[in-house]
């Protein structure tokens, strides 16, 4: 992703190739109707009105290469992109979902102060998610979206319960099953997806 400076100085992220850019955050919560919950989980967490602003002229793009994600969010430049099988007819709930997940996370990197303490899917975004009126849930499971690029997850079992865990990448160490806990629980590796 590259970052250009616009005609005002104001940092602004080139769409990748390949994408379309489908409108700015403010024209989308309009156009789904949410706008109003957006301002007041702003106002709810002191966000001050430039960074509000910063937001709505963010860019909503859709993804032509995007594997297994929904939505991405861009921190600094307020940019997200949705896959484009999101926007087709009749995946609207579906599209409202990701879009304000994605929101959700631009908000805590702003309240978090910016740090990495407000990236990802930690306390700050999840109360985000929930003054929003969302399920702070972080990973989907829409079938209409496929992994790409022939990825295969990597299978990890339980070994006292049989609770079978996917990731797109292997453990480091030693992991365990929250349900079982230690030692019963260790995630046992079983290889990759076929």
């Amino acid at each position: 992703m590259r970052i250009t400076r616009n005609e005002r100085g104001l940092e602004m992220e080139r769409i990748p190739r390949g994408d379309n850019l489908i409108g700015t955050v403010n024209s989308i919560l309009l156009r789904y109707g949410q706008k109003g919950i957006f301002l007041k989980t702003c106002r709810e967490h002191a966000m001050p009105e430039f960074e509000v602003k910063a937001m709505l002229n963010g860019q909503i793009t859709t993804m032509s290469r995007s594997g297994n994600y929904a939505g991405y969010a861009y921190y600094s430049t307020c940019m997200i992109r949705l896959h484009a099988e999101l926007l087709r007819r009749g995946r609207r709930n579906k599209t409202i979902s990701t879009f304000m997940h994605e929101v959700a996370h631009l908000i805590a990197w702003r309240v978090a102060g910016r740090t990495k303490k407000g990236r990802g899917h930690g306390r700050e975004w999840k109360a985000i998610m929930l003054s929003l009126g969302r399920d702070p849930t972080r990973c989907h499971d829409y079938d209409f979206i496929k992994p790409t690029n022939g990825y295969k997850a990597q299978v990890y079992e339980c070994a006292a319960c049989g609770y079978r865990a996917e990731r797109s990448r292997r453990f480091s160490g030693v992991r365990y099953h929250k349900g079982c806990g230690i030692p019963e629980g260790e995630l046992i590796y079983k290889g990759r997806q076929s």
